[in-house]
């Protein structure tokens, strides 16, 4: 039996973002242990991680000097029996870098939709293996002058899984309009002597704006309006329906739970029952349009709010019939009104082109399964049976 274990791939998770989840991509014959990098110095208690500092320091100095808290977390990673590392937090620098300067294979899954000044001021300008939501993080990555040797676009593990698991359902409760709130408990929303020029800040009133279109068209026109919950903890739910309560002048509204744990899917079976949903930006948002569904976004319609929240590429992949672009009842009611009328095979062919460049959805090969496979490739590869060194 231990010889089974010992001959058993391994795979390191570096968390802690996704692991809930991520799991689902991982063969089931392999052996896997989660390693989180949040507070990284009581590892240097240990003899092997104080080794590899020191084997790192002086095989890469100029590098260490210039990162010296990346010299840390290398080495940790490391002091790890590995054969390959998985992560999704894709956007720490620090981990891309590592993963260029190793032999052993590394796979980055995107979790999230990214603003384009996260790619820049990286350590490195290549990443070896990267599970992308669609064509356009190279275009990006690219634009930033970092090149994606293995580039995969393969869509949203967590859409996948939830649709996955949406099929087995028996049955759902229908939701009219959802809005997809993006409230943060911080001074931004809750004060209003706030700097208007935070992003918090700008945040909450295109947030503002956005709801109070979508309030005034549901009281003409008899609709309800169902608010899907940022926030994550049962501490800040008051705070935001006080918030919304505010907003709705009088307007009732159901208000539905962010997910308490990254298994509970909830926030998707809602959005896959519902006959519309409004968002400003919400990675949630452009996953549900892969997915066909018919969404709304506001961000758009209020001035320099995307190019203050950095993901203008996303926004200019999107056909103008999803997209709010001037902030007025009139036109909010008009962009309503047309994707109601759409069909789902007129939805299918708008968003094909998009969906394709921003997340590559399919029903018919789920992402978490296609994850799993470039797993077993990368460890499959002759790169993957070679020593971890340094490169120079």
């Amino acid at each position: 039996m231990q010889q089974e274990y010992k001959n058993r791939q391994r795979i390191l998770y570096v968390g802690p973002i996704g692991w809930n989840w991520i799991h689902e991509c991982i063969p089931g014959d392999m052996h896997v242990s989660f390693l989180e990098l949040k507070h990284i110095l009581h590892h240097l208690l240990s003899f092997r991680v104080l080794y590899f500092l020191c084997l790192n320091l002086c095989r890469d100095f100029i590098y260490v000097i210039q990162h010296p808290k990346s010299l840390i977390r290398f080495s940790i990673l490391d002091a790890q029996d590995q054969d390959l590392i998985l992560s999704c937090s894709d956007n720490w620098p620090w981990l891309q870098s590592y993963a260029s300067r190793r032999d052993s294979p590394v796979v980055l899954v995107q979790n999230a939709t990214r603003k384009c000044k996260d790619r820049e001021g990286h350590f490195s300008n290549t990443i070896p293996i990267y599970c992308a939501w669609g064509d356009l993080e190279e275009q990006i990555f690219q634009s930033c002058g970092i090149t994606i040797k293995d580039f995969h676009p393969v869509g949203s593990v967590k859409l996948g899984i939830a649709y996955e698991r949406f099929q087995h359902i028996p049955e759902t409760k229908d939701h009219d309009l959802v809005f997809i709130s993006q409230f943060r408990p911080t001074a931004g929303f809750l004060d209003r002597d706030a700097d208007s020029n935070a992003l918090d800040s700008q945040i909450n009133s295109c947030q503002r704006r956005s709801f109070e279109l979508l309030r005034d068209f549901a009281e003409r026109n008899d609709r309800q309006i169902t608010i899907l919950s940022k926030t994550r903890g049962p501490e800040d739910y008051p705070l935001e329906i006080n918030y919304f309560t505010e907003l709705a002048n009088g307007l009732d509204f159901n208000y539905i739970e962010g997910d308490k744990d990254e298994r509970d899917f909830s926030t998707y079976f809602s959005c896959f029952s519902s006959k519309l949903i409004i968002t400003l930006n919400s990675s949630l948002g452009f996953e549900l349009l892969a997915a066909g569904k018919k969404v709304l976004f506001c961000g758009a319609g209020i001035q320099n709010f995307i190019d203050h929240f950095d993901v203008r590429p996303y926004f200019d992949s999107l056909p103008r019939e999803v997209k709010l672009e001037t902030a007025t009842s009139e036109n909010f009611r008009r962009k309503v009104r047309g994707l109601e009328a759409l069909s789902d095979a007129d939805v299918q062919q708008l968003i094909a082109e998009p969906a394709k460049l921003i997340v590559n959805f399919s029903a018919t090969h789920l992402t978490h399964y296609r994850v799993r496979q470039i797993i077993v490739d990368s460890l499959s590869s002759p790169a993957a049976s070679t020593t971890t060194t340094i490169s120079s």
